[in-house]
């Protein structure tokens, strides 16, 4: 597993790629950036111990479109409150069981919001749903 601790800052839009792994990569540190957060494969656990520290950005994409991708949380309120998460094609947002507010949920075509274990799954409230053209 990688562990980001430290502070990733900046003005640019963020690109993680990680592998399909449960585990994946756990930030531990804080993402503070102006742009958008992309976590475009793999999974991203944020697992910082500050309150709303660490993703502070206006957005997350989770996913891509082609490739599956799943942002978890480790404990609650890990999401600013005025962060917006869109969810993409076959990804995922799960908060394990934590409690967190953030700003907007998308979810995208084919999209999932979980809550709890893959084996208890149960939808959060969606704030929007989009599906592809023709659907």
């Amino acid at each position: 597993m990688l562990n980001i601790a430290g502070t990733i800052s900046g003005t640019p839009n963020l690109r993680l790629f990680g592998t399909a792994a449960t585990d994946g990569t756990r930030l531990t540190g804080q993402i503070a950036i102006a742009g958008t957060t992309f976590v475009s494969s793999g999974t991203l656990l944020l697992d910082n111990n500050l309150v709303d520290a660490a993703i502070t950005g206006a957005t997350v994409v989770v996913g891509d479109s082609v490739t599956a991708a799943t942002l978890r949380l480790a404990q609650p309120s890990e999401i600013s409150n005025s962060t917006h998460v869109r969810v993409t094609q076959n990804s995922t947002f799960d908060v394990a069981g934590q409690n967190d507010v953030i700003d907007a949920l998308t979810i995208e075509h084919l999209g999932r919001a979980v809550r709890g274990a893959q084996d208890d799954v149960h939808l959060l409230p969606v704030v929007e749903q989009r599906r592809h053209p023709g659907e």
